[in-house]
C-alpha cells in the first residue's frame, strides 16, 4: 500500500520551446529540487520527444549505467517504448529525449547547480529516498500548473 508520505510531487511551472521546468518535493523527507524535461504539449506517444502527460506514475527498476538512472516512471497511458521514463543526471534539453533530469537549481532551459550540488547530487538524493521507501511503494505525481 502507498500512503501520501511515499510520493514525489512535481509541479510544472515554466516552459519554452526547448524544455519544461518543474519543482518537486517529497512530503516524507526534506527533499526538494527541480526537473528539466522535454517541452510540451504532453504526449504519451513513443518517439515524440515531448513531455509526458500529467498524472500519477509508479516506479520500476531501470538501470542505465551511462546516465546514472536507476528508476523510471510508468503508467497505463504511456504507449510502447514511451513506457519507462527514466530519471537520470543531465542539465540541458539536449541531454534528454523524454526523461526527467533532476537538479538543485534552475534557470531557463537548465537544471543543475554548483558543485557538489549538481544534477548527480540531486539524483543520488532521489535514489536514496526511493531505495529506503522501496520503489514499489512510491508514487510520482506530475501536475501541470503552467497557464493556470
Amino acid at each position: 500500500m502507498v500512503d501520501g508520505a511515499n510520493t514525489i510531487n512535481s509541479f510544472r511551472f515554466w516552459e519554452s520551446g526547448l524544455s519544461t521546468i518543474s519543482a518537486f518535493s517529497v512530503p516524507a523527507d526534506d527533499l526538494t529540487g527541480f526537473f528539466l524535461e522535454r517541452p510540451g504539449p504532453n504526449s504519451s506517444v513513443a518517439g515524440s520527444r515531448l513531455r509526458i502527460p500529467e498524472g500519477q506514475y509508479s516506479l520500476t527498476n531501470h538501470w542505465r549505467e551511462r546516465y546514472g538512472g536507476k528508476y523510471s516512471l510508468q503508467n497505463a497511458d504511456l504507449s510502447g517504448n514511451r513506457g519507462g521514463i527514466l530519471m537520470h543526471r543531465g542539465n540541458y534539453p539536449s541531454n534528454t529525449d523524454g526523461c526527467l533530469l533532476p537538479g538543485c537549481a534552475w534557470k531557463p532551459n537548465y537544471v543543475g547547480g554548483k558543485a557538489p550540488y549538481n544534477s548527480g547530487y540531486k539524483l543520488n538524493e532521489l535514489h536514496h529516498f526511493i531505495d529506503n521507501a522501496g520503489y514499489k511503494y512510491v508514487r510520482f505525481n506530475i501536475f501541470n500548473t503552467i497557464g493556470r
